[in-house]
């Protein structure tokens, strides 16, 4: 099996061969390239998803209603909920979970994905706290 050092000098070299010589086209597949990246590090790579994690942590803290909430989320939950945002595989995806995470929030409900079944007590609990 290569190590990680190999195949990132590997996948650098292929990456050289298929990238385009026009400005403009190059331009778009280093957007590309930079996206797919990111999601890659965020589910291989514990530092870099942390880092995204402080993102989504900070555009949380703008919103104080769901701040409240997030802060009286469970840790399986914020993990769970920070990983789903991260994770997505387009920008525009990602956007659009983030901004989902926090309406949740500051409405004092689960992300979509973890609505079903009983709803936890902490939810309930914390929704009648916020009012």
């Amino acid at each position: 099996m290569a190590s990680f050092r190999e195949l990132l000098k590997q996948t650098k070299a292929e990456i050289r061969e298929i990238s385009p010589a026009d400005a403009e086209a190059r331009a778009v597949f280093d957007a590309l390239e930079t996206a797919r990246v990111e999601a890659l590090g965020a589910r291989l790579m514990d530092g870099v998803r942390s880092n995204l994690g402080h993102h989504v942590e900070a555009q949380l803290r703008a919103d104080a209603r769901a701040s409240k909430f997030w802060d009286a989320a469970t840790p399986s939950y914020r993990k769970l909920a920070t990983n789903w945002v991260v994770t997505a595989k387009q920008e525009a995806t990602r956007d659009k979970r983030m901004a989902e995470l926090v309406d949740d929030c500051h409405h004092g409900r689960l992300i979509k994905t973890q609505r079903y079944g009983t709803e936890p007590a902490w939810v309930r609990r914390v929704r009648d706290e916020l009012g």
